[in-house]
């Protein structure tokens, strides 16, 4: 009633092994990781994945917004009327507080896709390569937009000389955020009514948290809006570039009570 490995394959047969549940989630950590494919993508393919980014309406229209104010010169009554009107949060400090919180529930947008992603795919490569893309893009959209502040210098409304304008690091990862919940479901496959409620979750999130960084006096219009185009296309861009490629080298670890199963198997 027995089976053989497949072809291909070889297995360890070791009894006693630790059944602790550390230790199975460290096999899993291992499973998951041997069978991710470590190919760079070539020049063909990143032009057209940062051609593809640019394109996309959820970049290039934030950017030409933030263009447009900067080249109207309205940013400040825009952030003036904003701050003395405080229409969406009440006050200042209320819009500087919600800030955060938005950009975090965004963040859980991300999080309940990548989520969803290992209830259909499984605890497979597959899933393990999409967190490591949504959290890869969200820090290097941020940190490419601290970057960027350093080298444009822009003051904030209320200027803070440690921390300058444009763009919007909120906006970026708030944005990137939700891109990546977006995307997480696209390579899932997944299209029906929670995810598209996790998706306008996570879009919303973004927008509230943009316009309370307004609000509160911490960014012009422009900063945000250059924010929100900077997070969509490093997303986009990551997401495509470095998508998902089978590996030929594979490594399941299976444990029981007893005993564990070492199973090594590779392409030829």
């Amino acid at each position: 009633g027995g089976s053989s490995p497949p072809s291909g394959t070889s297995n360890l047969m070791t009894p006693r092994a630790p059944s602790s549940p550390g230790w199975r989630v460290l096999c899993f950590l291992v499973s998951g990781a041997c069978g991710l494919s470590p190919a760079l993508p070539d020049s063909a393919r990143l032009h057209e994945s940062a051609w593809n980014a640019a394109t996309d309406s959820r970049t290039w229209i934030p950017a030409a917004g933030s263009g447009v104010f900067l080249a109207l010169g309205v940013d400040d009554r825009v952030s003036d009327w904003a701050q003395r009107n405080t229409p969406v949060f009440g006050s200042v400090a209320n819009a500087q507080r919600e800030s955060d919180a938005l950009r975090t529930l965004a963040h859980r947008s991300m999080d309940i896709a990548l989520l969803s992603h290992f209830y259909t795919e499984g605890i497979s490569p597959r899933s393990w390569w999409q967190v490591g893309l949504g959290y890869g893009s969200a820090i290097t959209a941020t940190e490419t937009a601290g970057a960027l502040k350093k080298l444009v210098g822009r003051d904030r409304p209320h200027p803070s000389p440690s921390s300058p304008s444009w763009p919007s690091q909120h906006a970026t990862r708030a944005f990137a955020y939700s891109s990546s919940a977006r995307a997480a479901f696209q390579s899932a496959g997944t299209r029906n009514l929670f995810s598209t409620s996790i998706v306008a979750m996570g879009e919303a999130s973004a927008v509230g948290c943009a316009w309370a960084r307004i609000e509160s006096g911490s960014h012009y219009p422009s900063d945000v809006l250059a924010g929100a185009a900077l997070g969509n296309f490093t997303t986009l861009f990551i997401q495509e570039a470095f998508d998902f490629h089978d590996s030929p080298f594979s490594l399941v670890v299976f444990t029981g009570p007893e005993e564990f199963s070492l199973q090594v198997g590779w392409d030829f």
